[in-house]
């Protein structure tokens, strides 16, 4: 293990071809920064950027999804830090990479490999699925819910025709969509994931704002 940085608050070190953050206990920026993401933050911080989705958001997935288990399996077999279904969320990403198939169990375990997919799907979901939606935080609300229960539970809410689906999110603001998924999404699970995301994602925003002067964020 390479250490290649370091100075009085953080370590960052080299394993198995990607970087991780470690940040000294009882430093200023470990309050500020949660400390079982310290390892994938750089990380999920380079695929972030790489597709450009808000690496707060990824966090903030990932936080509620495994709380940064790498080995984290649920019941329906999603798997590892971002809970990828493999024949779902895997192979509409191993299509959109030009791959046949879908990813392996073994493959997802692997943290680098399924923030890869995971952030890829984002992408997909935003700019793919969902760019026709035109308000960018009403867009992320859809994103946010779609990832835990998928497109077709979203839409139904508000019409079975897809495109007439999109002239009415189109024609609401974000908080009366907000209001619309948290209220009716048929799923349990799914209003109360969207929920907490949500609220994950504004805590890490604050977060940053206040560790930024320690990291290039």
């Amino acid at each position: 293990m390479l250490i290649f940085y370091k100075d009085p608050i953080i370590l960052v070190k080299k394993s198995y071809n990607y970087f991780y953050l470690k940040i000294k206990k009882n430093s200023i920026l470990a309050k500020y920064i949660d400390q079982r993401s310290d390892k994938y933050f750089y990380l999920i911080k380079k695929i972030s950027e790489k597709y450009n989705i808000d690496i707060s958001l990824v966090l903030a997935i990932i936080k509620i999804e495994s709380n940064f288990n790498p080995y984290a399996i649920s019941n329906s077999e999603a798997l590892g830090l971002m809970q990828i279904m493999q024949t779902t969320a895997g192979r509409d990403v191993f299509r959109m990479q030009g791959k046949l198939g879908y990813p392996s169990k073994s493959y997802l375990l692997n943290p680098k490999n399924n923030v890869n997919i995971g952030i890829a799907y984002l992408s997909l979901l935003q700019n793919t699925y969902l760019n026709n939606i035109v308000n960018p935080l009403a867009r992320l609300y859809i994103l946010i819910i779609a990832y835990n229960g998928g497109l077709n539970g979203v839409f139904h809410i508000f019409s079975e025709d897809k495109n007439k689906t999109m002239l009415m999110i189109n024609k609401m603001k974000p908080s009366q969509i907000y209001s619309i998924l948290i209220n009716d999404h048929p799923s349990l699970v799914s209003r109360k994931y969207l929920y907490q995301v949500v609220r994950m994602q504004k805590i890490y925003k604050e977060r940053f704002q206040k560790a930024k002067k320690y990291l290039n964020l």
